[in-house]
């Protein structure tokens, strides 16, 4: 009877083992679809860095009529990844969050981002932004907005380096988003990629064109006047705030970038204004959007008195005259009027203290 019953527990306990390796890990994403033109190529998915390193994550071969299917056993995390298809590819940023997508397009136009992308809105959106970008259906206004409103710290890197390196003053969109990258991404390699990109490109820009920079003004020189209606229409004078230090601010309600530094502006300011120092806010708003420049005053609690436009957007005759091309732009003047910082986004508050 023990015999019987020994017997018994080791057969149960062989069948409980047998299960438990038999049993498979279970798919934690999984990327399909059908690229018509493809029969038989190869299909992988790679994790890419800003350098261009790969790393697999799947791969497998498309069947004769361009049907695939790759799975993972673990989660992807949020990343830039490249889907290639025979030698082509194309790159979007997938959040972390995703399970399922699908892919349906042509192997001839899949570099145009001409493909429809279903299970991930982010990516979705970021891969019919792109095949409009490439296909010149979007005028270079469209492709900026784009850009400084994409909630996504990684679209816009990606996006930036892509489609905004042509030139110095497409390269100013860029770098006015290291804060933004930096605060939402501490911790990603991602990050410390893209602040070694900036630098690198900096000392580039500062090698080529001088201490100026893109600006028409540099610094130790006296700031030019701006005289410009605030939002009751009364003219207020850049200079009128001589014997103060003063932040000349470039900025417009429709600015993302210039929305999230307002913040550290209005601290800096109610930190330091008994001691002498003030904003002179210049906007870039278009006619016809006063109103919503007077909401983002107030809703950003820009409490200082000097905010003053033309509403003639980058037509403002003040950003003309200082060689303004990207917003937001800061000059930090003196109380002899006379410029000393050219966008101290990084050092402002040490700056001011010297200044002070």
């Amino acid at each position: 009877m023990k015999l019987l019953r020994y017997t018994l527990f080791v057969i149960s306990l062989s069948l409980v083992f047998i299960s438990c390796t038999e049993q498979k890990e279970e798919v934690q994403f999984e990327l399909s679809g059908k690229i018509t033109d493809a029969g038989n190529k190869a299909i992988s998915l790679n994790r890419v860095t800003l350098t261009g390193q790969k790393s697999l994550i799947a791969s497998t071969t498309a069947d004769d009529r361009g049907n695939f299917l790759l799975t993972t056993d673990k989660a992807l995390e949020e990343a830039i990844y490249q889907f290639s298809v025979g030698g082509k590819g194309v790159s979007f940023v997938l959040n972390g969050q995703d399970r399922k997508i699908n892919i349906n397009g042509s192997f001839h136009t899949l570099e145009q981002y001409d493909f429809d992308l279903t299970g991930s809105q982010l990516t979705g959106s970021q891969t019919l932004a792109y095949e409009k970008i490439i296909k010149k259906q979007w005028p270079k206004p469209m492709l900026v907005d784009y850009f400084n409103n994409q909630e996504n710290a990684l679209v816009a890197i990606q996006t930036g380096i892509a489609f905004l390196m042509g030139s110095p003053d497409d390269y100013a969109y860029v770098r006015e988003i290291v804060n933004k990258v930096d605060a939402e991404m501490p911790n990603s390699p991602y990050t410390r990629e893209f602040k070694e990109f900036v630098e690198y490109y900096d000392k580039k820009a500062a090698q080529s064109t001088g201490s100026a920079g893109r600006f028409a003004v540099d610094i130790g020189q006296p700031a030019p006047d701006i005289a410009l209606p605030n939002p009751e229409g009364e003219i207020m004078k850049l200079s009128d705030l001589r014997g103060k230090v003063v932040l000349l601010d470039f900025w417009a309600s429709w600015c993302g970038p210039c929305r999230r530094a307002n913040p550290h502006v209005v601290s800096l300011y109610n930190k330091y204004k008994d001691e002498g120092f003030t904003v002179y806010s210049v906007s870039l708003d278009r006619n016809g959007q006063k109103q919503r420049w007077v909401q983002a005053i107030e809703q950003d609690k820009l409490a200082w008195k000097s905010h003053v436009s033309d509403l003639k957007y980058w037509q403002s005759a003040p950003a003309q005259r200082y060689g303004v091309r990207a917003i937001p732009a800061t000059f930090l003047i003196d109380r002899e009027g006379v410029i000393r910082k050219l966008n101290p986004r990084n050092t402002l508050e040490q700056s001011i203290k010297e200044l002070l």
